[in-house]
């Protein structure tokens, strides 16, 4: 009959090794996910190709969409620090910016201010 140390040991490798098999599984979905982000993001640019959107506002477009990308729930308010903008001018070009991506489905709206990616 084995002793209760020896019981622990064992079960310790088991989950240890269990444990590595989730890891490994883990970061061949965030692989899968990080190629499935490339497609949409070539959806995405053929669907703004084919509509010819133009390169005025890309670079606002691109700023808005990595600051929810890194601050999910964000408000406008919190886009607009991030991105630097003062102007009255510039906070309306912001709130166009989100009303054009909601429209798109790029982003959605969790609650009546917080905006998330889709």
């Amino acid at each position: 009959m084995e002793d209760f140390s020896e019981y622990i040991a064992r079960d310790r490798m088991r989950i240890s090794e269990k444990k590595r098999d989730i890891e490994r599984q883990i970061a061949a979905l965030r692989a899968q996910d990080a190629e499935l982000d490339r497609e949409l993001a070539a959806f995405k640019a053929y669907e703004a190709a084919r509509h010819g959107r133009g390169r005025v506002g890309a670079a606002r477009r691109e700023g808005v969409i990595d600051a929810i990308r890194a601050t999910p729930g964000i408000r406008r308010a919190g886009i607009c620090d991030r991105m630097g903008v003062t102007t009255d001018s510039e906070k309306q070009a912001i709130s166009s910016t989100l009303s054009a991506l909601l429209k798109e489905g790029v982003i959605r709206r969790h609650g009546s201010r917080d905006y998330h990616l889709t």
